[in-house]
């Protein structure tokens, strides 16, 4: 998807039901300014970060990130964890 434009990210994002996981501030505001409800958007603020580096860092800290909003016992061990990088 590394030549996808924002709008094609995130209706592919919306379809497979999956969070944006970026560096860029534009996703929120087209989300705003579209008045669209999803996919949902976490932006990153790691700068410098490669590619593999930054999805090393999602995978560490995803199921705590998680975590703060889920009572325990509400996300399987097992729960998959894909990343699609571009």
């Amino acid at each position: 998807m590394s030549r996808a434009t924002d709008e094609e990210i995130l209706a592919f994002s919306l379809e497979k039901n999956a969070i944006v996981v970026t560096l860029d501030a534009d996703f929120h505001t087209i989300l705003a300014v579209s008045g669209a409800s999803g996919p949902s958007v976490i932006r990153l603020r790691l700068q410098g970060l490669g590619a593999g580096e930054t999805e090393a860092e999602v995978r560490a800290n995803v199921r705590e990130a998680i975590g703060i909003y889920l009572t325990p016992g509400d996300m399987p061990e097992d729960a998959r964890l894909e990343i699609t990088l571009g």
